[in-house]
Parts: C-alpha cells; sequence; structure tokens
C-alpha cells in the first residue's frame, strides 16, 4: 500500500551552561590568542552556545536525546511503545558500543524499535529524516523516531579561535509518521516503481544528464560496429580542471 511520511511532532533539549562570546575570548586570552564578541557575531551569528556538564548524567547525549524524544513524542500524541525504528544522528556518541540510539531506548523504554546511530556530522538530521521517509514509504516502519544530539564541546579545540566559537551542546527529535498516499510526503521523491520502462524512459534520463556527461558517453564514427564483432565506446579526453579550496 502507498504511503507518505509527515513530521508530527519536535522537541529539543539543552544543557544548562550558557558560553557567551565573552566567556569564549576570556578562555582564548589563557592562549595568548584575542578576539571579541563583535568578531565572532560578524562571522557567524552567534551570541552564544550551550556546553554541557559531561560529570552530569542528565547531560550526555542520549540524555539530552532523551529529553527531546519525550518532548517530541508527547506533541505528536505518541508513546514510546508506537515507535518501530530509532535513528540517532551524532558524531559524538556516548559510546561506540553499544551505539547511542540503544542507550536512548532504554532510556526512554522503546522496546518495540529497534535502533541505528548514523555518523554524517552537519547533515546527519537530514539524512535521518529522509532514511526514516524511506523505511516509512517502502511498508518496513510506521512510526518513527529521529535524533539529531551534539556534545562536541569536550572535543574541541579550545586554542583554535576559528573552530571553537562554532559548536556547541544539544539535541532536537522528530517523530516521522505514515500518512495516507495522497498526503505529500517530507522530501517529495520521486519512487523507483513510479517511473515507466518505456522507450521514451531513456530518452528522458538522457535530457536530465549533464552536457559533459553526454559527451563522455557518445560513441565516435570510428567504432561503429563492423563484421569483426561489436564497437566498443570512445575514451572521454576531457581535461581535469584545477581546484583550490577556498580561503577563510
Amino acid at each position: 500500500m502507498e504511503s507518505a511520511a509527515r513530521i508530527t511532532g519536535t522537541g529539543s533539549a539543552f544543557p544548562e551552561r550558557r558560553m557567551t562570546n565573552d566567556d569564549i575570548a576570556q578562555e582564548l586570552t589563557r592562549f595568548g590568542l584575542k578576539t571579541d564578541n563583535q568578531w565572532i557575531i560578524d562571522r557567524t551569528g552567534i551570541m552564544e552556545r550551550r556546553v554541557s556538564n559531561i560529570e552530569n548524567p542528565a547531560e550526555t547525549n542520549s540524555s539530552l536525546g532523551a529529553r527531546a524524544a519525550e518532548i517530541a513524542l508527547e506533541r505528536a500524541g505518541r508513546k514510546p511503545e508506537d515507535i518501530d525504528q530509532i535513528i540517532y544522528a551524532t558524531c559524538s556518541p556516548d559510546t561506540l558500543l553499544p551505539s547511542t540510539a540503544c542507550w536512548l531506548q532504554q532510556k526512554i523504554g522503546a522496546r518495540r524499535a529497534w535502533a541505528m546511530d548514523i555518523n554524517a556530522a552537519c547533515s546527519g538530521f537530514i539524512y535521518g529524516v529522509v532514511t526514516a521517509e524511506q523505511f516509512i514509504r517502502s511498508g518496513h516502519s510506521k512510526t518513527v523516531l529521529v535524533l539529531g544530539a551534539e556534545v562536541l564541546s569536550h572535543f574541541i579545540n579550545w586554542q583554535d579561535r576559528t573552530i571553537c566559537i562554532l559548536f556547541g551542546d544539544g539535541a532536537g527529535a522528530a517523530v516521522v509518521e505514515r500518512v495516507g498516499a495522497r498526503a505529500r510526503s517530507i522530501t517529495n521523491i520521486p519512487r523507483t516503481a513510479a517511473v515507466k520502462k518505456s522507450a521514451s524512459s531513456r530518452g528522458s534520463a538522457d535530457r536530465w544528464r549533464s552536457p559533459s556527461r553526454r559527451r563522455a558517453t557518445r560513441w565516435s564514427p570510428s567504432t561503429r560496429s563492423s563484421s569483426a564483432g561489436a564497437a566498443a565506446p570512445a575514451r572521454s579526453s576531457r581535461r581535469s580542471t584545477p581546484w583550490s579550496a577556498p580561503r577563510w
């Protein structure tokens, strides 16, 4: 049965401690580095961030995730027992084994759910939502809990002002659920099953291919088939373009 996916509830959680730009500037002076509130705002737009106390069990990655998940479930009108799947996006897990998703599963009591982590840094939550959508649209899951949480303050090099000003700690959660097929899904990505295998499908795919790609796959006149056997595609003679790293 065809279906779509919708976000029905969201939640967030943060550590108690606030670290302002002035706090960072004072920290950097210990290492002979200079910065100030305006310098940071001009380059990032950030005025403050939250920093967790790793010795506080309530501020570990999975604990922040659990608080965010409980809020999201309440707003969605769901209980932990309704969750089929947990997708946890993080690159600062509580432990490598078991996954942080498993710690979260235990903390919120989602006994029916299977759980996995995704390590994709900034884009992790987006990957998690899209993955949840595909599990729902394929019929494997009905209710999926997606989280994006980080506790990066304990991994940051506080002597590097280009890095330490950017990151904070916190968690966000979303409940993704199956809805009717007529509803518009989260990403509205066309499924492979909807692609018609007809003579025109190949031409349609070729129109979307980039010009350089089309040129690279064309056959040259010298490769036409002969009585000796089938022809082979001509090699591309494209020249690579030098790439230079951006300057910050």
